[in-house]
């Protein structure tokens, strides 16, 4: 290589990471390490600065490894790169913000040791560990670590909110020295937890007898009223009121009242819109809340809260056809006119007119609750009169929203006693609801452990792994990467509304029994229930089996996802000593370690199919 190319590359590396460290990863490709060191950058590229501001790295198939020291980043995203085991991040003095999502195979994050001292906001899932003591975060909710074991955030100054309803496997917990933690519930957590605590810590533990408790979540656009409307229901001012349509709720807020002799728990989620978040953020966090209510309760109803602006929030939200309208009221505030009936039923003709998904919407929930929540904090005027005008309207106010919190709590009474959520839409990625198979046009392999030097690489490079977020929000979806076994498996099972423990997977599947010559499972168990049980998402193409049987000429087999069980022997089969036909009735010919679970589609002649058919089945 010619010397006057070599400097002629270097100098575009310089500007790249003067400019902006977004641009200097974007011009990488197939890579499967990243290592971004200052050390590294001034010695190979003569660069005196380091890498500053945000940094985003989505879409790295093949990354196995991350390396960041003495950097000057402000917001880090690492999104989507299944292949990523490790994250070894060191002396990042500015960053605020740690969002890691969709990376299915780090299990175990360690930033105790990094001097994070001003990482406010850590977002994970999918992890089985995590250590995340010695920085300034202020809340932590690991409801998408339902497998985690292990957690420790001591030494957090700033912790006032921990939150691990969905950690029904969490083991060890040590949140100690964290001053500004009051009170922790881990009911949901095993009984044998192992807990290090601070002294005065308040811990709500699984009560004996289990009092039952109607669950509402509460979605919306920024600035719809939905805040404001958790304020009224609960009688509290725990929610935080937005003005101006800037969000104030950048995290999902949970508060208990009573109504009639009934327990409600309302949840109240991130705002879409103003807030300041990226849309991947927004989504991971409405998921959180949704997972903070315990599975086995399910959602009783959904608030989806609608402003002035009915049809744009609508299309804001993109719930087109969602599944979860069979639970859902519609909540239109700041309606002032929101006690005559005629008026409100001519607006609802009238938003039924708009266009045809208002319409579908409309008819699809369980109605449209009219009410007007004025404001109660109004700031104090110099003027004697007006304080006393003020006193007035907060007197007025008062009672519209009372009245709007009975009208509202009057229609809850009816439709909650009707069918429950059992996170129907967990697995969505789209924003009908529909479920659908993983994407097979990411490529998952071991093969390429090539470490890439970024400052000599080769600039003929495209930056095709890096995309942009959607332009729109989808907000009550999980992306189907991150989801733990619970839900992978709800979604590949039919005729399961939820999946509590592992041995509803196993005994639902008869893992742990043999299988006969014809498919079907053997009528005694050959291993013990108590074995390791793993899921994962199925990652690779679809199967065709070809001469199935006489009727059937083409199977093609459309995997979701891919079990494996383990268990012990059971003592009745290992005691067998008849061997003959007896055993292959009770226990089957052969067992299998691994099964795929999903959909498949018979053709019983190729002939009858049709070309526009034919393409359809291309992948």
């Amino acid at each position: 290589m010619s010397s006057n190319k070599k400097t002629s590359r270097t100098l575009k590396w310089k500007n790249i990471l003067r400019k902006n460290p977004q641009d200097y990863l974007n011009e990488k490709e197939k890579i499967s390490k990243i290592d971004l060191r200052k050390e590294n950058i001034r010695n190979k590229l003569n660069v005196k600065s380091n890498l500053h501001g945000p940094l985003k790295i989505e879409n790295f198939t093949k990354l196995k490894s991350i390396y960041l020291e003495k950097l000057k980043l402000t917001d880090l995203e690492i999104i989507n790169c299944p292949q990523l085991t490790k994250i070894d991040l060191s002396e990042l003095s500015k960053l605020k913000s740690l969002f890691v999502s969709n990376c299915s195979r780090l299990t175990k994050l360690d930033i105790s040791h990094s001097q994070l001292i001003e990482l406010t906001d850590l977002d994970v899932s999918n992890l089985i560990e995590l250590n995340c003591s010695n920085t300034s975060i202020k809340r932590l909710s690991l409801n998408l670590c339902p497998n985690i074991i292990k957690l420790i955030c001591s030494n957090n100054n700033k912790l006032d909110n921990l939150d691990i309803s969905n950690c029904l496997k969490l083991g060890y917990l040590d949140c100690s020295s964290n001053s500004k933690l009051t009170s922790l519930d881990i009911s949901s957590c095993p009984k044998d937890i192992e807990l290090i605590k601070p002294t005065d810590l308040k811990v709500i533990e699984k009560e004996e007898k289990i009092v039952k408790i109607k669950n509402i979540l509460i979605i919306g656009c920024t600035g719809s009223g939905k805040s404001t409307l958790a304020s009224v229901l609960t009688e509290t001012e725990g929610f935080k009121e937005s003005e101006y349509g800037v969000s104030k709720t950048k995290h999902f807020k949970k508060g208990v009242f009573e109504w009639k002799g009934t327990k409600y728990r309302v949840i109240d989620t991130t705002g879409v819109g103003s807030t300041g978040l990226s849309t991947k953020k927004v989504s991971n966090r409405i998921a959180e809340g949704i997972f903070s209510v315990p599975l086995s309760e399910g959602i009783n109803q959904v608030l989806l809260v609608v402003g002035k602006n009915f049809t744009d929030e609508i299309n804001t939200l993109r719930l087109f056809e969602s599944d979860i309208f069979k639970c859902t009221t519609i909540v239109r505030t700041k309606f002032s006119n929101f006690k005559n009936q005629d008026i409100c039923e001519k607006d609802k003709e009238k938003l039924c007119e708009e266009s045809e998904i208002n319409a579908k919407i409309i008819k699809s929930c369980k109605g449209i609750i009219y009410v007007d929540n004025p404001p109660i904090n109004i700031l104090e005027y110099d003027d004697d009169d007006d304080n006393d005008d003020k006193e007035v309207i907060i007197r007025i106010n008062k009672g519209t929203r009372k009245k709007s919190r009975t009208i509202l709590l009057d229609h809850l009474e009816k439709v909650c006693q009707e069918e429950v959520l059992h996170m129907e839409y967990d697995a969505s990625t789209n924003a009908t609801g529909a479920i659908q198979p993983p994407n097979s046009d990411t490529e998952i392999t071991d093969d390429d452990n090539t470490d890439v030097d970024y400052s000599t690489d080769d600039e003929n490079t495209r930056p095709d792994h890096f995309t942009s977020l959607p332009s729109l929000p989808q907000p009550i979806t999980i992306n189907h990467r991150e989801l733990q076994p619970y839900h992978i498996t709800k979604i590949a099972i039919k005729g399961l509304k939820f999946i509590e423990s592992d041995q509803q997977v196993i005994e639902h599947l008869k893992l742990n029994h043999g299988l006969l010559l014809d498919g079907q499972p053997s009528k005694q168990a050959i291993f013990v229930k108590n074995g390791e049980l793993s899921i994962s998402l199925y990652n690779g193409q679809p199967i065709v089996y070809t001469e199935i049987n006489k009727s059937t000429e083409l199977c093609i087999n459309f995997p979701i996802a891919e079990v494996a069980y383990k268990g012990g022997l059971l003592k009745s089969f290992s005691k067998y000593d008849n061997n003959d036909e007896n055993l292959y009735d009770l226990y089957g010919h052969f067992f299998t370690r691994k099964t795929l679970i999903g959909g498949k589609l018979f053709l019983k002649s190729l002939n009858l199919v049709t070309s526009t058919q034919m393409n359809m089945l291309k992948y």
